[in-house]
């Protein structure tokens, strides 16, 4: 009798004081068949106890808090060492329905070489003014940086190939790394595309708290565009693409 196959793909949940809605999206998350990485970015509530009372999710926790982008950054490290080749993350906040999961991994089947971005639908989603008015920046910031239209260059909900990623020399700690991951990858011609996903202002799962204070991520965001731009030579010249 044969062994199953090994899964190639993981699930990462980066998390700051998210409680018992981080421990309903890791539960929800598990149903879809792929292991559960949970990394507590040193929160200070009891989301590590509701996380431990989840079966079968691993657990890595930050002493401090070191930033979004570095709790993705120990969930990808943490994926390579254990032969994952794809990791899907999700927010711990329930504004992301982990339904979606299928979707994101369908599409990275289909283009196993791509970052899959999960594009929300904002409006539909009950998002806040604020919040479009400052994707629809971030959108237009990526495509002066990197030539690509986005339809969502700040998602959370991402499909990334594992080793191709790392190698990329990310080095936010913020919010900001999901756009510096953007903006190297399509100068290193790593492809990027996106699905469409659902989202909920507040969760799926009961209200969730956002992390994201626009003014100052917002800059951190736009100064790691250039950044990551100025660092990462294109290997080729393109011409603007959609994803």
């Amino acid at each position: 009798m044969s062994l199953p196959p090994a899964p190639t793909t993981c699930l990462i949940i980066p998390v700051l004081n998210g409680g018992a809605s981080a421990a309903r999206v890791a539960s929800a998350a598990l149903a879809h068949g792929h292991p559960v990485l949970v990394v507590d970015d040193g929160s200070t509530d009891r989301t590590l106890d509701e996380i431990t009372r989840v079966p079968d999710v691993h657990v890595v926790r930050h002493a401090g808090n070191l930033g979004k982008g570095a709790a993705i950054r120990t969930g990808l490290a943490w994926a390579r060492e254990r032969g994952y080749e794809r990791a899907i993350t999700i927010d711990g906040d329930g504004q992301h329905d982990p339904a979606d999961i299928p979707g994101l991994s369908s599409e990275s089947g289909l283009h196993p070489e791509a970052i899959i971005i999960g594009a929300r639908d904002m409006r539909a989603g009950g998002a806040p003014p604020r919040s479009r008015i400052g994707l629809g920046l971030s959108n237009a910031w990526i495509s002066i940086l990197a030539a690509v239209r986005l339809p969502d260059s700040q998602s959370g909900f991402r499909s990334y190939p594992v080793a191709s990623v790392l190698d990329l020399g990310l080095v936010s700690t913020g919010f900001e790394l999901e756009f510096e991951v953007l903006v190297r990858a399509r100068m290193a011609g790593i492809p990027i595309r996106s699905v469409p996903v659902s989202v909920r202002y507040p969760g799926w799962n009961g209200p969730g708290s956002s992390h994201f204070r626009p003014v100052r991520d917002s800059l951190r965001i736009f100064a790691g565009g250039i950044r990551a731009r100025v660092a990462t030579p294109p290997r080729e010249r393109a011409p603007m693409i959609p994803s």
